[in-house]
């Protein structure tokens, strides 16, 4: 890690500690800024569109409390999601070829307006500037456990 780098990510965390002890006082909840991905929605990509397009409906029915940035290339997308719900926002990162977006426009946007954590339906940035939650993950937990001897095991059939 540069020094730069480690500097930033220190001054982060001494801002977000700060933050945290402010809610703390006050009886709040910590709250943390999650960005998603959703390049999907308004692209007609089927079920990739229709997982995003669910997970952030369901996301704003049950939580007013923590802040989200919605990551979008197409305008429907937009009119879709803008100003719907208060904790909600969305930009856009264009364009919606991946080639360009992940590395160029996606990783300059999360550097400009820094996050919590961010959610990605397969590709990441190389170097994401913070941790990556992505649904694959999610899913090879699902299909890993316990077996009858106690030992943890994965069943890819």
């Amino acid at each position: 890690m540069t020094t730069v780098r480690r500097r930033l990510t220190e001054r982060r965390l001494s801002l977000g500690y700060r933050q945290f002890e402010l809610f703390s006082r006050i009886g709040a909840k910590a709250i943390l800024h999650i960005a998603i991905d959703a390049h999907s929605v308004g692209a007609e990509l089927g079920g990739n569109e229709s997982y995003a397009t669910n997970l952030i409906e369901a996301l704003a029915q049950i939580d007013q409390t923590n802040l989200y940035t919605l990551y979008v290339t197409r305008r429907a997308a937009i009119d879709r999601f803008a100003d719907r719900w208060p904790n909600f926002k969305v930009r856009r990162t264009p364009p919606h070829t991946p080639l360009l977006r992940i590395p160029l426009t996606l990783s300059r946007e999360l550097r400009r307006h820094p996050v919590d954590v961010l959610h990605v339906q397969y590709t990441a940035p190389l170097f994401a500037p913070c941790p990556l939650v992505q649904p694959f993950t999610i899913w090879l937990l699902s299909i890993c456990a316990e077996t009858s001897n106690g030992a943890v095991g994965c069943n890819f059939a």
